[in-house]
């Protein structure tokens, strides 16, 4: 609230739009979580690595199809949300942050499906409580002081590559 009414519409339009587009990045999640485990238990660790990699490239796929249809509203379709000048000019300042948000969501997603999975519960475990205290702690020292919003976008874009980060070497720990 600290940057303004302009930017809080702003932000909250797109917020919107990045939670809608993230449920399409959070099946692929639930994909890696229903394919892997039988090939876990059989020993078949030719086929996990398989199928890791074809979950990945599918998270991928869908993450840049997601990035760019969510990037298209913000641009082309501001006026379905509002006639605001300002607004529409903030919404669009963040969209570019919206886009690769989403574009490693979906990555992030399957790479967590992976480790869920693989039942990498104390890996899981240990990135959520050690991420979720460095983002809070920067949104709090954050609040109140006025910040552009960009900046509020540019840590959930640092939050994606951390996490895309924290279970990459969770699964490459786990399969190479």
């Amino acid at each position: 609230a600290g940057a303004g009414t302009s930017a809080l519409a702003a932000h909250q339009v797109v917020l919107q739009l990045f939670f809608f587009f993230c449920k399409f990045g959070d099946s692929v999640s639930s994909t890696a979580q229903t394919f892997l485990p039988a090939a876990i238990a059989a020993g078949d660790y030719r086929s996990v690595r398989a199928t890791v990699a074809r979950c990945l490239k599918m998270a991928f796929t869908l993450g840049l199809v997601d990035s760019l249809l969510a990037g298209i509203i913000p641009i082309f379709g501001a006026s379905l949300f509002t006639t605001d000048a300002v607004v529409v000019a903030k919404m669009r300042s963040i969209t570019p942050l919206l886009c690769t948000s989403l574009l490693f969501h979906a990555t992030v997603m399957s790479l967590e499906g992976v480790l869920f999975a693989c039942r990498s519960t104390v890996w899981l475990a240990v990135s959520y409580v050690s991420t979720t205290l460095l983002f809070t702690s920067a949104m709090y020292i954050a609040r109140g002081r006025g910040v552009p919003i960009t900046v509020v976008w540019w840590a959930l874009f640092t939050y994606q590559v951390v996490r895309l980060l924290q279970f990459g070497v969770g699964v490459a720990n786990e399969w190479l």
